[in-house]
């Protein structure tokens, strides 16, 4: 039997790191660390989850396509998600094009395969996770789970990977690398999305607070008992009922692409604070359409300026130009979707926990992450029930070993592929990618969580590892955005674009060497931030 082959690297406190290839061909492929989606390790269940091949394969072979690079295998070690990094070869592109260009015909273009194919497939998937019973087993949730998630990759990766790439590749020619990234993405600006509707509706609610003081002064002093408070304040029914339509639409989404994020179901006091956030907003809402499209047809006359004189080039671009209209509405839905199903699947665990809870065989719901299929199905099959609690309590110790550790960013066995150690800047500046145009001077707020989202003050600098839709109506009340992972296409960039504030992402380390009360410039242009002063005991 032939022994997969082991790496072995060192995360930054200097641990071992074990590296089992899946197969012998990826040990000599370049591996990205997901920090984008999961900065900590998976769970057992959850890197379970994420290692079921047939189930995450079965969506694009349903399609009639083939996964995109990042999920064409997985690597898994210690629970960090790697995902390829090395693009497909000359042996693998011309099908997947090929492929990719068939389904978007199917469906009259690339852009409707999301809304014709992809999303309808995840919904139907979304809900059916909604509706499972605890004795489902773990493979078909898993199955569900993939079906969803894969699909939004279906209509946004796949689909428009053959527009992207081109374009990408033709701006390269006439700008510099980071200026063509966000170039790429500033042409796909301007359509309305699923995150900007949830944003207007965080919006509402807080305009509806304003105009009744005692719903204002409740909302506005926050603490535990707020909802408790709103249910016994006469003038607030409205109010109310309102709050719950929105947690109904909205209370599935989990915090985070990781299902130890909890859902607003289960935290509805987390999108009261953003309703207190929105109080305090510049504007209740994203920047006008009109800035928003006149910074799109800015970087598309600077793409033809640099075009004139060649016709034939000037047509090949605005033809997949011309492709990218409805980008940012498929790029946020997607977003929607995936936070969607990773909260449902949340919830149907919890609940397959609950049971277990009841029986004696786990302390918590949440014990249930620390538990694998082949240990949790028996026990749903047969009446009597083990004791999994020192199971649990041994893996759950475990993987908190791992936790707030970082792994190397790229992993391969062929050293190669490994980028060596970054230039060390001064410690004063910080460098990354450009997310959104602009600059500003202005007071950090370092924010690791998004139960945290209540601490942000209007005009400060929103810094964090992440975000995703959740986080969006802080936007609003930041005066501009850094993230310590994600490039041009990621939400954090997206979302700043479409509220004209300037934004670095990529910035790796930025939580870590900025802290909440230094003052520090963000040049969304550059993709640099400059520490400028630091908080007195800082």
């Amino acid at each position: 039997m032939k022994t997969a082959p082991v790496s072995h690297f060192r995360t930054a406190r200097g641990r071992e790191l074990a590296v089992e290839w899946d197969t012998a061909a990826n040990s000599q492929r370049a591996w990205r660390w997901n920090q984008d989606h999961y900065p900590d390790p998976l769970t057992p269940l959850f890197a379970w989850i994420h290692a079921d091949r047939q189930s995450q394969d079965a969506p694009y072979a349903d399609a009639g396509v083939e996964p995109p690079a990042p999920f064409r295998g997985r690597q898994l070690p210690a629970g960090f998600q790697y995902v390829r990094l090395t693009p497909l070869d000359a042996e693998e592109s011309p099908s997947f094009i090929t492929r990719a260009r068939e389904l978007g015909a199917r469906c009259g273009g690339a852009p409707r395969v999301w809304d014709t194919f992809a999303q309808p497939r995840a919904e139907a998937a979304v809900r059916a996770l909604q509706a499972v019973a605890p004795e489902t087993p773990v493979a078909e949730l898993s199955r569900l789970y993939h079906d969803a998630f894969h699909n939004t990759h279906i209509g946004g990766m796949v689909a428009l990977g053959p527009v992207l790439g081109p374009l990408q590749g033709t701006l390269e020619a006439l700008f510099e690398a980071d200026d063509a990234a966000l170039l790429v993405q500033e042409l796909g600006q301007g359509s309305d999305s699923a995150t900007m509707e949830s944003n207007r509706a965080i919006a509402r609610l807080a305009e509806m607070a304003r105009a009744a003081p005692g719903i204002a002064r409740i909302v506005t002093e926050g603490g535990n008992d707020a909802l408790q408070s709103l249910l016994r304040e006469t003038a607030a029914a409205a109010f109310m009922a309102a709050f719950d339509a929105f947690i109904a639409d909205y209370g599935w989404r989990s915090g985070g692409w990781d299902i130890t994020n909890p859902t607003l179901r289960e935290r509805p006091a987390d999108a009261l604070n953003l309703v207190r956030q929105a109080m305090a907003a510049r504007n209740g809402d994203f920047a006008s359409r009109t800035e928003v499209v006149r910074r799109r047809d800015a970087a598309l006359q600077r793409v033809e300026a640099r075009l004139a004189g060649d016709p034939a080039s000037m047509a090949a671009f605005r033809a997949l130009a011309g492709q990218l209209e409805n980008y940012v509405a498929v790029r946020e839905g997607r977003a929607l979707w995936q936070l969607l199903v990773t909260g449902s699947l949340r919830i149907a665990l919890l609940n397959k926990g609950d049971a277990l809870r009841s029986a004696g065989t786990i302390d918590v719901p949440e014990d249930i992450f620390f538990l694998l299929p082949a240990e949790i199905d028996p026990l749903f099959a047969y009446a009597e029930r083990g004791d999994l609690r020192s199971l649990v309590a041994e893996r759950r110790k475990e993987w908190a070993s791992w936790l707030g550790d970082k792994p190397p960013a790229v992993i391969s066995a062929a050293p190669g592929l490994i980028p060596g150690p970054a230039a060390q800047p001064g410690e004063a500046v910080i460098h990354g990618l450009p997310g959104s145009r602009g600059k500003i001077t202005a007071k950090a707020r370092v924010l690791l969580d998004f139960a945290d989202c209540d601490e942000l003050e209007p005009g400060e600098v929103l810094v964090c590892i992440m975000t995703s839709p959740p986080w969006t109506p802080l936007f609003a009340v930041a005066s501009a955005i850094v993230t310590d992972s994600g490039a041009a296409f990621s939400h954090p960039a997206i979302a700043a674009r479409e509220f004209g504030i300037p934004a670095v992402v990529g910035a790796t380390e930025a939580t870590a060497r900025i802290q909440t009360g230094d003052t520090i410039t963000v040049d969304g242009d550059a993709g640099v931030v400059r520490i400028e002063v630091r908080h007195p005991g800082g």
